[in-house]
């Protein structure tokens, strides 16, 4: 039987995101800085679904910010994001002069600025990308006038839906009993190594952003190292291989067959990351490519972009 959970949800406006990659959201919202709250201390671990949402139509709702939120639908695909650390502090509403002290840690923030209007709050989630979800149900569309909001461990006190989105989601996973040439694995993984050391070669230091409604989000390279013990990158620990060591912890199928699976999948996944932001491949393309569950299929289509 297919299992289900429910999974708060943040929309992402420029890019499809894949398995692997590595997201920083800056919040400043009062719906995401309450989400972030339920994130981090009313579940037994610290997850939330990012799903792109630009293609879909937006609702913009009633209330004091009339905050934009995208109409979801079952069938839906994103990723299930782990928060790996965050930041709770202040920050100032305007440029900060020269005298100004900056971000302060929220205790701090607070006791010296608590009759002050030019700070707030801001909440620093940092998460990566480790499996993908489809969204059943929707169990709070985001509004506070929600009509199936009903009572969930979400609702407030006095059984107010949360104003942000949250779904029944079930988790999509490979094929893993489906075999595939190991050569086109072995062909993959040399590739993502070439492509990490001429990127080590010519990085320069930047940020890739993906200004969510309220939010920015940036990306990380810190962790997209290629396969563990490879040439170039002897003493660390790739991200696939930190991302499989996680799961193990959170997973009832820890059997080598399912481990083996998940590895190739989220290999393949680092492949789209890595290599399809160089194409051409359009955003339902991205998507398209999400929902695959045949890795031979994800590697074929890869290859498509990328020769396109």
């Amino acid at each position: 039987m297919e299992h289900k959970f429910s999974l708060p949800l943040f929309p992402l406006r420029k890019r499809v995101r894949f398995p692997t990659d590595e997201l920083t959201l800056n919040l400043y919202e009062e719906r995401y800085l309450s989400m972030s709250e339920y994130i981090l201390f009313n579940q037994a671990k610290p997850i939330f679904g990012a799903i792109y949402s630009s293609d879909k139509p937006q609702l913009i709702t009633r209330g004091p910010s009339s905050p934009v939120v995208p109409i979801l639908v079952p069938g839906d695909i994103g990723v299930i994001c782990l928060v790996h650390d965050w930041m709770d502090g202040m920050i100032p509403k305007k440029t900060p002069s020269l005298q100004s002290p900056g971000i302060l840690d929220a205790p701090e923030a607070e006791a010296q600025n608590s009759n002050e209007e030019g700070w707030k709050r801001r909440i620093r989630l940092q998460a990566v990308a480790v499996g993908r979800f489809r969204i059943e149900k929707i169990l709070h569309d985001g509004t506070t006038t929600t009509a199936n909001a009903g009572s969930s461990s979400h609702s407030s006190e006095d059984n107010q839906p949360p104003p942000y989105i949250v779904v029944e989601a079930s988790l999509i996973t490979d094929d893993y009993g489906v075999t595939v040439d190991s050569s086109q694995i072995i062909f993959l993984e040399k590739e993502l190594e070439k492509k990490m050391k001429k990127e080590e070669v010519l990085s320069v230091p930047s940020e890739r952003t993906d200004s969510s409604y309220i939010s920015d989000e940036t990306m990380s390279e810190e962790l997209l190292t290629t396969t563990r013990g490879s040439s170039g990158t002897k003493g660390k620990e790739s991200i696939v291989d930190r991302i499989c060591d996680t799961m193990v912890r959170y997973s009832s199928s820890n059997n080598s067959t399912f481990l083996e699976g998940q590895r190739k999948e989220l290999l393949s996944f680092l492949a789209a990351s890595k290599f399809l932001g160089d194409t051409n491949a359009s955003p339902q393309d991205m998507q398209s490519l999400l929902r695959t569950t045949s890795l031979q299929e994800r590697l074929d289509l890869i290859r498509f972009y990328m020769r396109r």
